[in-house]
């Protein structure tokens, strides 16, 4: 399953809106004089390849489980007629332990 669309676009605002404030705080001196045409051709110079290749891929790779996080897999009755849960863990008298068939358990429907 890919990235969930509205959650790339919530990480690259996350990413942009920092980048452009220090960027506009850092070259302010330096561009103040600029005609607003200039002064953002100097900072999207920076910003892009910035985003593109550090800030971008940092980001993702730290929030990947989060950014590919989805809905639960669908349970219930299989056009084959079984019916299928997930089986995570069975309880014990040391507590919980993987269930020697953890995964996808399937039998006939009730």
């Amino acid at each position: 399953m890919g990235p969930a669309r509205h959650r790339m676009a919530l990480l690259t605002w996350m990413v942009v809106y920092p980048l452009i404030t220090g960027l506009l705080a850092l070259l302010e001196p330096i561009i103040i004089g600029l005609v607003l045409p200039l002064r953002t051709l100097v900072l999207t110079a920076i910003l892009v390849p910035t985003m593109v290749y550090l800030a971008m891929p940092f980001a993702t790779a730290r929030l990947s489980r989060w950014i590919a996080w989805g809905p639960a897999p669908i349970r219930g009755p299989r056009p084959s007629g079984r019916s299928c849960r997930y089986v995570r863990s069975i309880p014990s008298e040391h507590g919980r332990k993987p269930h020697p068939r953890a995964g996808m358990s399937c039998g006939p429907v009730a």
